[in-house]
């Protein structure tokens, strides 16, 4: 067993899971850059898909991040969607990010296979490790087989399965090829996945696809996605060059990434290729002739990049990802702009989010007729715009200096009653409230025992939320004197007019009180005069809303 750990200040990695994968591929690759948090980076619609810019064809070497995957291999119930999985994902980057990966399996025994991310075992499900660094990272693959001379086209293809070579059945022409009578070739005992097939690039390269199995109606299932009208080889090659493929593929890594000082490979080889004594000697090999220390897991089906810089999947290949002791200073500049690009935005969303609040709580002290119900508003609208605090309202009491609680966020955080003296106190914010050279109360802001320093700005906010604070008080209250005074004046006007009418005494005071009650807004009035002969209150009048009753006196 070997481990590898990676560490470093100059890199930064995230690891997600996606589930359910034989049921729904695409959903599981959402749900796993979803829960890596890198959904951004592969959505074109999002700024960051471009700000990063990743890499480019042919220049793997420049790119500021790196996706490690691992996908759940082949079983004998469900067919490998590895494949799919990396196409979906060069979909979503747009070539620009190289993927490192493989697909996991169960040792051989085809019953299932597993993958272990954020201390959990999976099944069936997407792994992925996304790594943004500055450190120099080079990527390489080969596979050591050449094309030969028998080949066929695909007549007829559906996903990973051909149907028909050459217009005829699959199975027929793929046994005719291999020189293997039908009847052994579709036994199930057949080793037809040491028997890979190549198509060529324009680059010339040898991608393999390697069949996994024939079906009952003679088609063929392969381990990547075919297509018709392509045209397939037959691969072969010698144990010296299958042999040699990982260290050809770490040459590549190091030759792509433009590697100068390499210090860590990381090493995918395909299960196929440990038969006989390939296993051994492909990593002395590599060993051999590299001096850095080497990690890796044998897969079925590899991710890395091609010749050509593009990332690609591959079968019966090694896949190799070296990381250089050295810096790369353009990925180091796209880092530091998208740190700045970020920096940028969350000051921006948060200047936002200030302004709505401001704009809310301007309109609700507009608003606002009732203290105690302005104040609870305004209490809730604290908690939005400074997180970092826990805010209270405290109003002027009769009594110098003292002031009474009106309103709290967390009513367990603040006393009752407060004396206010000069003296500044640690982790708190007093605010007062002034207007007009009055002053209405207090506005405390208590830091949370987990939240961050206010930076000035929250400071400077917060004395503005005050001021408005305090002027929205002073209307209420000016408000409330007018009113005072409307009623006053209309009660009198009122007086004014009964009195001049020529009716009655009783019919004078009854047609007042119901006047004085409506102003007033009382539910119910009573008058009562001195009878100054017998020196006692006689009820003149009473006047009752319509839903009023008056009930039985209780002793």
């Amino acid at each position: 067993m070997a481990v590898s750990l990676l560490a470093s200040p100059h890199i930064r990695v995230s690891v997600g899971i996606g589930e359910g994968v034989s049921q729904d591929f695409e959903k599981a690759i959402q749900e796993a850059l979803k829960d890596t948090g890198i959904s951004e980076y592969f959505s074109s619609q999002h700024p960051l898909h471009q700000t990063l810019r990743m890499s480019s064809a042919g220049t793997p070497g420049v790119s500021p991040a790196l996706l490690i995957a691992f996908s759940p291999g082949v079983t004998k119930e469900c067919h490998s969607l590895s494949h799919d999985i990396h196409t979906q994902l060069r979909k979503l980057s747009a070539n620009r990010i190289p993927i490192f990966g493989g697909a996991s399996g169960d040792y051989f025994r085809w019953e299932s296979n597993y993958q272990i991310a954020n201390d959990r075992v999976f099944t069936d499900s997407i792994a992925l490790a996304f790594l943004e660094s500055e450190i120099l990272f080079g990527m390489g693959m080969a596979h050591g087989y050449l094309p030969t001379t028998k080949r066929a086209l695909v007549t007829k293809a559906t996903g990973h399965v051909v149907n028909e070579l050459d217009g005829r059945p699959a199975a027929k022409v793929v046994g005719e090829i291999l020189g293997v009578p039908l009847k052994e070739f579709v036994s199930r005992d057949f080793p037809l996945s040491k028997f890979p097939f190549g198509a060529t690039d324009v680059y010339g390269n040898s991608l393999l696809n390697v069949p996994e199995r024939v079906l009952k109606d003679g088609s063929i299932q392969f381990g990547t996605i075919m297509s018709t009208d392509q045209v397939i080889t037959l691969m072969q090659g010698e144990d010296e060059d299958i042999v040699g493929a990982g260290l050809s593929a770490y040459e590549k890594a190091i030759r792509q990434g433009g590697l100068g000082k390499p210090a860590l490979a990381l090493m995918l080889s395909c299960s196929l290729r440990i038969s006989g004594g390939r296993k051994t000697s492909e990593v002395k090999r590599i060993r051999e002739n590299s001096s850095v220390p080497m990690c890796g897991f044998y897969s079925f089906g590899e991710k890395g990049l091609s010749d050509d810089g593009l990332p690609v999947f591959g079968n019966q290949s090694v896949s190799m990802l070296v990381f250089s002791d050295e810096l790369n200073p353009v990925a180091s500049l796209i880092l530091k702009g998208k740190s700045i690009y970020q920096e940028f935005t969350s000051q921006l969303e948060r200047k936002e989010s200030q302004i709505k609040s401001i704009s809310r709580i301007n309109q609700i002290i507009q608003d606002g007729t009732d203290v105690g119900r302005l104040l609870t508003a305004l209490t809730t609208e604290l908690t939005v715009l400074f997180p970092w605090a826990q805010g209270a309202f405290y109003l002027s009491t009769d009594e110098s200096k003292t002031y009474a609680l009106a309103s709290a966020s967390d009513l367990d955080q603040f006393p009752t009653h407060i004396l206010i003296n000069d003296e500044e106190k640690p982790g708190y914010a007093t605010i007062m409230l002034d207007s007009h050279s009055k002053r209405f109360g207090v506005l405390f802001l208590k830091q949370k025992d987990d939240g961050f320093e206010p930076e000035g700005e929250d400071l400077v906010l917060a004395e503005t939320i005050g001021g408005l604070t305090a002027g929205g008080l002073q209307r209420i209250e000016l408000d409330s004197r007018l009113d005072l005074k409307l009623q006053q004046l209309e009660i009198i006007n009122q007086l004014g007019t009964e009195l001049s009418k020529t009716v009655s005494t009783s019919a004078q005071s009854q047609n007042i009180l119901k006047h004085m009650r409506q102003i007033l807004k009382l539910s119910f009035a009573s008058l009562w005069l001195v009878d100054r002969t017998h020196q006692l209150l006689t009820k003149e009048a009473m006047d009752g809303g319509g839903d009023f009753e008056i009930g039985q006196l209780e002793k």
